[in-house]
């Protein structure tokens, strides 16, 4: 497999694994397949804003699950 079809694979195997809800109509759900230290997949939360940018946030679970461990 060389680097092009590597990528094509990523991206399709990322797509099929993806999911997306609107929440409402400024913030949509992605759930990722990734997963965090818990082994839970990581969600994350996209804010549309007034100005044209989107805010992206975990709910605060990262920065919890770090300083929960020690982490700081």
């Amino acid at each position: 497999m060389d680097a092009l079809e590597m990528k094509e694979s990523y991206e399709n195997w990322l797509s099929r694994n993806e999911q997306y809800k609107d929440l409402s109509d400024k913030v949509v759900r992605i759930d990722t397949p990734f997963l965090d230290g818990s082994l839970d997949n990581i969600i994350i939360y996209a804010e549309n804003l007034k100005d044209g940018r989107i805010n992206l946030n975990d709910d605060g679970w990262t920065m919890d699950y770090l300083e929960t461990h020690g982490f700081t």
